[in-house]
This record gives C-alpha cells, sequence and structure tokens, in this order.
C-alpha cells in the first residue's frame, strides 16, 4: 500500500505576461523539444551545490522539528519507529518534495494486516500512480463532492464527444466565464484535448513536458474549448 503526501508550495505573486515564454525556454533550452524531466533535476540539483545545500537545510529542519498528534497517543506515532528512523523519514519525504513536489511512502504491514512500518520511496521511480488531465479532473470532481469513476480512454486525441458527455455526467455545467475551480477544455494543438483547473495563478494540470502536475501560466498558444463549472451546494 503506497501513501502520498503531496506538498504545496505558497501561492506565487502574478508574474507578467512573459513568463510562458521564460518558462518554455528554461524547458527547451531555447529551442528543440522539451528537455525530459531527469535531464530537469540533473541540471537544477544535480551540478548546483548551492541547491543541494538548501535542500538538505530545509529537510533536516523539517527532521528536527517535534511530530504531535490528536490526540497525543495517536497510533500513527508509533509508525514512525517501525521501519526508518523517524527522523531519517521525515527528512526523506522533505527532501522528496522539494525535489520532485511528491513523497511517497510504502505502508508494511504486519500479520493482522496492520500497518506496522513505514519506508520512503524515490518518487522518480514509482510507476502507475501518476495522474494524467483526466486524473486532475477527477480529484477536483471528487473535492466537489461528485461521485466520479475514470471513464475507459486512450492518451492523446480529441475525443470531444465522450469528454462532453462524461463532464456532464459529473453534473457539470458549462460556463461562458470561468472562475477559479472552473474545469477547462484546452486544445494544445490540432486533434488535441487537455484538462486543465483554473486558479487565481493560472492553471493545475499534468505537465507532459515535467512529467507532474504542475500551476502556472496557461500555456498561451493552448485555445479554450469549453469551460465546465462543477455542482456547487
Amino acid at each position: 500500500m503506497r501513501l502520498p503526501i503531496f506538498g504545496r508550495k505558497s501561492r506565487p505573486t502574478p508574474v507578467p505576461s512573459v513568463w510562458p515564454e521564460l518558462v518554455r525556454a528554461s524547458l527547451t533550452g531555447g529551442s528543440g523539444p522539451v528537455r525530459s524531466y531527469d535531464v530537469l533535476v540533473r541540471d537544477a540539483y544535480l551540478k548546483n551545490p548551492i541547491a543541494q545545500r538548501a535542500v538538505r537545510i530545509v529537510a533536516e529542519g523539517a527532521a528536527g522539528a517535534p511530530v504531535r498528534s490528536n490526540p497525543p497517543d495517536h497510533p500513527a506515532l508509533g509508525l514512525l519507529g517501525g521501519g526508518e528512523p523517524g527522523p531519517a523519514l521525515i527528512e526523506t519525504i522533505a527532501a522528496n518534495l522539494l525535489l520532485h513536489g511528491n513523497a511517497y511512502v510504502e505502508v508494511g504491514l504486519g500479520a493482522s494486516g496492520l500497518p506496522v512500518a513505514l519506508y520512503s520511496l524515490r518518487p522518480e521511480r514509482v510507476a502507475g500512480v501518476g495522474l494524467d488531465c483526466i486524473g486532475v479532473a477527477l480529484v477536483a470532481a471528487a473535492a466537489a463532492g461528485c461521485a466520479a469513476t475514470a471513464p475507459v480512454y486512450a492518451l492523446g486525441g480529441d475525443h470531444e464527444t465522450r469528454l462532453d458527455a462524461a463532464v456532464a455526467a459529473l453534473g457539470c455545467a458549462v460556463v461562458t466565464e470561468p472562475r477559479p475551480g472552473d474545469l477547462l477544455v484546452l486544445a494544445p494543438g490540432m486533434g488535441r484535448r487537455h484538462l486543465a483547473v483554473l486558479t487565481d495563478c493560472g492553471v493545475v494540470h499534468a505537465h507532459a513536458g515535467v512529467g507532474r502536475v504542475v500551476e502556472g501560466p496557461c500555456d498561451p498558444a493552448w485555445t479554450l474549448v469549453a469551460a465546465w463549472r462543477f455542482p456547487e451546494d
């Protein structure tokens, strides 16, 4: 059983419209295709001793912070000593959150079927637990109280008719003036569709170039096809 622990940084200050171009340039090196996630990590961290030191300081600080629970004797506290030592586990989780945006913990089960230990996993080597744009939409739908299930679909392509039917089945309504929290249907290119959730800082979506879910400005080259609003109480 894997337990995902997601981290979120504080909301960034709004940035000028030139920012998407700067982001694109940093990902592509100024030209050519978007560089892989491994290349980005190597250039930004492994070749940067200052970044390594900064991550270490923050991670060690998190490991040194006291861990409390409510109630004080919550069984989860015992798990911190059942596998990796508590401070080492927390330090690894903090470092993974800083480097990858995600951290994963393997929950070791005892003979009774109950959790007895926690072990950290390397996020870049965890397969089958990531989100594509459909997954992002399903998470947002669940947060809005919709009973959503993943439809059968293939990656890539348009699928506009099936997409509209699936979103409408959630009880969503088409809106002409989207606001934060609305689900956007975008067209990154001819015959392609992409889902994103609108926020105050841009959009949350599954970024194929960096291989993870990110929040940032929407690519100005993308076309807004439709905007849907989740049911409101």
